[in-house]
């Protein structure tokens, strides 16, 4: 008696039903979570943008008007809660307003407008809507991110439950409401298209992206100078113009949409002349777990501005830097899958961007989400660097290593940084290799 072997269809029918079920449990639970948090950043976001549109306040990086405007929606809230009734004396916004009773604005005019437009005035239904919104951007960049670069489908439901319910960073980017989870849907979403080579029009649609990501918040400047390195290195200056395109056109967009919301381009103005005034407590801030306080904390370091030219200096520099590698042997380039540099690049701007700033909270460090997946992509690694990226993101995204060790053993913020540190230079040394791999290629190609 003979068997036939199932068609491979047929094989891999159970493996995309599992993939599903983990991607909508995963989704599930973190968005039940979600809805469950006050949001103490969001309720910012949000009554600044409200003060806004109901003319309550002239300044919103004035610290007087903070503290006015603050003192007056915690009023606000307080009233919230009484004509909503004894049941829910307990309202999230009532939670919110108890933390955030004076403002404390640093971000761009664009940040607040966008906001601003999805305001209802109801902070429970505009917090639920900013929530599920957020969470599914983020899944939506992660998967499109898995994808291009090769995962399984089984794979891509295990990052995607890795990066959300089991990921530190992501649980504390929700309980706050925040704006990485958006910053890294965005990264997804340019990457994708970035990867998709459509010519200039996918190239400026890219650029039009990321402008109007970086001016709604400027860290992300690091992973357009980080692509646009790259690119360079590899001969692509006529992408790069394309991008510069697109950007330009965000510039008008974003500047416009400030200009629509607030009345006038002056927050802008007096964003820009404050913003080195911004962050005056990093170095004592106990919810701060940047590079540059466990550097202040371990050997003193007084001061912090050389880091982010530094680390992007680096960044730019591991891509220049291929262009005289000496590639690796090519029967191995052969086996080796895509490339996907625009990834790599989005992805090591944005770990330079969160290594180099002198305040980076918890939920900061999800937007080594991108760097790490490339590191580990199906057929892209040798086995010692797969280990110490999955090892790097283990110990950046997870309690796991808490949970093992005794609390003497480990120190949240150094053990962060350790594993943030460890990804960043993997990643400087696959950008180099990578060039070369690329350079080498294009050369050997027929004419």
């Amino acid at each position: 008696m003979t068997h036939e072997l199932p068609a491979a269809g047929a094989r891999r029918a159970p493996d995309l039903w599992l993939a599903l079920a983990v991607a909508l449990f995963a989704l599930s639970s973190v968005l039940e979570y979600a809805r469950s948090a006050i949001g103490i950043d969001y309720y910012l976001f949000w009554a600044t943008g409200l003060a806004v549109e109901r003319n309550e306040i002239r300044d919103v990086y004035d610290t007087a008007e903070n503290e006015r405007v603050g003192a007056l929606y915690f009023k606000a809230a307080q009233q919230d809660a009484r004509q909503r009734g004894a049941r829910e004396q307990g309202t999230r916004r009532l939670a919110a307003a108890n933390v955030r009773k004076s403002f404390e604005n640093y971000s761009t005019p664009l940040l607040y407008a966008a906001f601003g437009f999805a305001l209802s005035g109801d902070y429970e239904r505009d917090f639920d809507t900013m929530q599920s919104f957020s969470t599914l951007l983020f899944a939506a960049g992660l998967v499109l991110l898995a994808r291009r670069l090769g995962y399984s489908p089984v794979a891509t439901a295990l990052a995607l439950a890795l990066c959300t319910m089991l990921a530190g960073p992501f649980i504390d980017d929700a309980s706050v409401g925040n704006v990485n989870r958006i910053q890294v849907g965005l990264l997804g979403l340019s990457a994708w298209l970035a990867t998709l080579r459509r010519g200039a029009w996918g190239d400026g649609a890219t650029g039009l992206l990321l402008g109007l990501a970086v001016l709604f918040k400027p860290n992300l400047a690091f992973c357009v100078l980080a692509l646009i390195a790259a690119l360079l290195a590899c001969g692509q200056a006529r992408r790069v113009v394309a991008l510069a395109i697109g950007g330009a056109l965000a510039l008008a967009l974003g500047l416009g949409l400030s200009a629509a919301w607030f009345g006038s381009l002056d927050p802008w103005f007096t964003w820009s002349q404050r913003l080195g005034g911004l962050m005056p407590n990093w170095a004592t801030d106990l919810g701060n777990q940047s590079l540059a306080r466990v550097l202040h904390d371990r050997v003193g370091l007084g001061a912090a501005d050389w880091m982010p030219p530094t680390f992007l200096l680096v960044s730019c520099a591991a891509f220049a830097a291929g262009r005289w590698l000496r590639p690796t042997d090519a029967r191995a380039q052969r086996d080796e899958p895509p490339a996907q540099l625009e990834i790599l690049a989005l992805g090591l701007g944005a770990a330079a961007s969160v290594l180099s700033t002198k305040l980076a909270w918890f939920h900061y460090y999800l937007l080594l989400a991108p760097l790490a997946l490339w590191l580990m992509r199906p057929g892209g690694a040798g086995r010692v660097q797969l280990a110490l990226a999955a090892a790097a993101f283990v110990v950046t995204m997870t309690d796991v290593p808490r949970k093992l060790l005794p609390q003497a053993a480990f120190e949240a913020s150094l053990a962060l940084n350790l594993g943030a540190s460890a990804l960043f230079a993997l990643g400087l040394l696959a950008a180099a290799q990578t060039v070369a791999r690329m350079r080498a290629s294009a050369v050997a190609q027929p004419s």
